[in-house]
């Protein structure tokens, strides 16, 4: 929580946080329609993907209604023109805990791990508008979570072993455009 005070001090009204209760799809569309219309909207943060309320049933599995919330935020962010950022668990192998299928509509997936010859990295798996491989080597402190770029790097099929307290992957969907736009 002391996080995103900081966050907030900083960003001012720029940023808008709910209080960490899970929220369905249509509630999380509502939200960001009323954000773009009143603040002009640019960046979404989900976090994480399992905090999305899904309505599941035998015709629709926990992995199709994951893919199906996806393609739902990412037509989302299209038509209102944002960036929509979902954070997600891996499991022990360093896959997002999710389905696979999950990933298909994302543009960008971005692994933070220890890898063995970098240490901590940012790692661009999947970037469907840049360079798959790319990364960066970051300084990461554990004490305040704290991250500071130390050198942009490509990586060439090495699979990295991943750290426990750095199992976070993070969906990034158009992150480069609209990064660009808000700077």
């Amino acid at each position: 929580d002391w996080a995103i005070e900081e966050l907030k001090k900083y960003l001012g009204d720029r940023v808008q946080v709910t209080h960490g209760r899970a929220l369905s799809l249509p509630a999380i569309e509502a939200w960001a329609r009323m954000l773009k219309k009143r603040d002009g909207l640019d960046f979404l943060f989900i976090d994480y993907d399992q905090k999305i309320v899904l309505n599941t049933d035998r015709y629709t599995p926990e992995w199709k209604a994951i893919q199906n919330a996806f393609i739902r935020l990412d037509d989302l962010t299209k038509e209102l023109q944002f960036c929509c950022i979902i954070f997600a668990q891996v499991n022990r192998e360093g896959e997002i805990s999710a389905s696979h299928r999950a990933i298909f509509s994302t543009d960008t997936v971005i692994s933070f791990e220890r890898h063995p010859t970098y240490g901590p990295v940012l790692w661009a798996k999947k970037n469907r508008h840049g360079i798959k491989g790319e990364a960066v080597i970051v300084d990461y402190s554990e004490a305040n979570s704290r991250i500071r770029e130390i050198e942009r790097i490509r990586i060439e099929d090495v699979k990295p072993e991943t750290d426990s307290k750095q199992k976070k992957r993070v969906e990034i969907k158009g992150i480069q455009n609209a990064i660009e736009r808000w700077l």
